[in-house]
């Protein structure tokens, strides 16, 4: 990657990649887009759905030190 680049040969791939606007396989394989997306649909939810609610719960539980789908995401971000 670095040479492709011109930067010098100890500069990290992830520093490299970052210049590029790009992310390194670990984030993009660390959880789905569509939970991504799906996440934010959940965060523009008003509080009274169900959905909404249950996701409050998530991150209680998440707060506690439960390990959940939120926990995942917010490890993610």
């Amino acid at each position: 990657m670095q040479s492709f680049m011109c930067s010098k040969q100890n500069a990290s791939n992830a520093a490299v990649l970052r210049d590029c606007a790009r992310h390194s396989l670990y984030v993009r394989t660390c959880i789905p887009v569509s939970c991504i997306k799906y996440w934010l649909k959940i965060l523009d939810m008003q509080d009274d759905r169900f959905v909404k609610k249950c996701y409050i719960m998530l991150l209680k539980d998440d707060s506690n030190g439960k390990v959940n789908w939120a926990t995942g995401v917010r490890k993610c971000l």
